[in-house]
């Protein structure tokens, strides 16, 4: 289901439209704007269209998913009454662009901590019926692109904000009333919260009393969840990390740099806040979708260095830098006006690219894409590579997760890029990954993640689900 099927219960419709050009803000003075909340909603996680295909309804929506699945869900942790919402917990429904409250205050017990926390989730169904055993990466890239999306509408919102990349799996499960063995906390985004996000869930807790409407028509996810039993113990295995050592920087490949080039500054996808930064980056947002009908005709030099260049902008914007030690960017480019056809790596801060391997490689990693011809289209094929074992040893099992969501988050910017520039772009989760090693020269214990393809597209061609 593209959205939980909560049964009766108090929904509050948010109104508004997605691309109203009005200015907006989310916390204006005196608190929380509902007419800010829905338009920051809709760009977060909004629907962009629905296509009815036999009894579920096929939906497209302002961040890319594995399949078309959507796998996420929003809830929102208001810590005080404010905007016409009183102090409680609300899951969103994108359908209906509405919040259906799950919990409300409790008498005149107050949080002493206001502003707002957006919790993601990640239900194991929605991507187990198809991918099965190797759901929960997709889940986590999923999440990834997610929290990127809502990381970047408060920015240009000029909302100061964190991200829990923990968020206390437990306390927010409880928060919110989840089955944790159908549904996992990938994270959480927190507004205004000062003494820390479990401090926050527990004083709202205690302020609120559940009003959960109950859960309708899920039997038949959790008869199938029983031969999936692994996921939720993988998640429950990687919500524990270490965090006393930090990873000095991975090296996933022995081979010597052929040649190294610097990339020229450009333009971030924020520039600034307010109003006219949010248009900007929402106009991007609801242009986005996954194309993949690459033409071969030659990417003009200045197209490609503006693409490199927007990627290389937003890297200290894009995540924390603890989490670039998770991953190593690289990148296969053909067709490049002025640049030599190869596998390149960038360096950690994005502003070099280093020539690794010579030669066309985009044809032999669309085969070991499980034989999908249209990477061997694509003039960039962008590869998030993590040397497992340093992993492991740096973070314990919970650096999986959190590297898995970290590319999601990287390939979010890259999408929104290549819309901004009237490109394609699609991801590619789907990888054998011996072949992929072969092909890269990967240190035995480095593995290609993710990989997302972008160029100049064809007036008309396939689209990929999400």
């Amino acid at each position: 289901m593209p959205v939980k099927p909560y049964g009766r219960g108090k929904r509050i419709n948010l109104g508004g439209s997605p691309g109203n050009a009005g200015p907006q803000v989310l916390f204006p003075t005196g608190g929380l704007s509902r007419e800010g909340l829905s338009r920051f909603l809709s760009a977060a996680y909004g629907v962009t269209a629905v296509e009815n295909r036999g009894r579920i309804p096929l939906v497209q929506r302002v961040v890319p998913s594995a399949g078309g699945l959507y796998p996420c869900h929003l809830y929102l942790v208001i810590s005080r009454d404010t905007g016409g919402l009183e102090t409680g917990v609300y899951y969103y429904d994108p359908m209906d662009n509405s919040l259906v409250q799950l919990r409300r205050r409790q008498g005149t017990k107050a949080v002493d901590d206001g502003g707002m926390g957006i919790i993601i989730t990640a239900a194991y169904f929605n991507s187990a019926w198809k991918y099965r055993g190797r759901a929960y990466r997709y889940m986590l890239l999923d999440g990834g692109h997610l929290i990127q999306n809502l990381s970047l509408v408060l920015g240009a919102l000029g909302t100061s904000h964190y991200i829990d990349r923990d968020a206390g799996d437990r306390d927010a499960g409880e928060l919110l009333g989840l089955d944790r063995s159908m549904e996992a906390v990938l994270g959480c985004v927190a507004v205004g919260w000062n003494k820390g996000v479990s401090h926050a869930l527990e004083g709202v807790k205690n302020a609120t009393v559940s009003c959960s409407p109950e859960l309708i028509g899920r039997r038949g996810e959790s008869a199938y969840m029983e031969g999936f039993r692994e996921l939720p113990a993988v998640h429950a295995a990687c919500s524990t990390r270490r965090t006393g050592e930090q990873c000095p920087g991975m090296t996933v490949t022995e081979a010597d740099p052929v040649a190294v080039m610097a990339l020229p500054r450009g333009r971030s996808l924020i520039r600034g806040a307010g109003p006219e930064s949010f248009r900007e980056l929402e106009e991007m947002i609801f242009r986005r979708r996954s194309r993949r009908n690459f033409s071969r005709e030659p990417m003009p030099r200045s197209l490609w260095q503006d693409l490199l260049s927007r990627i290389g902008a937003d890297a200290g914007n894009m995540t924390e830098a603890l989490s670039y030690r998770l991953l190593r960017l690289g990148m296969i480019g053909q067709n490049l006006e002025g640049l030599e056809d190869g596998f390149y790596l960038f360096s950690g801060d994005c502003n070099r690219l280093s020539l690794i391997r010579r030669g066309r490689v985009a044809p032999a990693l669309g085969a070991a894409c499980l034989d999908q011809a249209w990477i061997s289209r694509a003039a960039v094929t962008f590869l998030f590579i993590s040397d497992l074992d340093e992993l492991e040893r740096c973070y314990g099992p919970g650096g999986y997760r959190q590297m898995m969501i970290t590319a999601g988050r990287a390939a979010q910017n890259i999408y929104l890029a290549a819309a901004a520039l009237g490109l394609g772009c699609c991801g590619i989760g789907a990888i054998y990954d011996y072949e992929a090693k072969a092909l890269l020269g990967l240190t035995d214990s480095s593995a290609l993640v993710y990989a997302v393809s972008s160029g100049p597209v064809s007036g008309h061609g396939n689209r990929a689900a999400g």
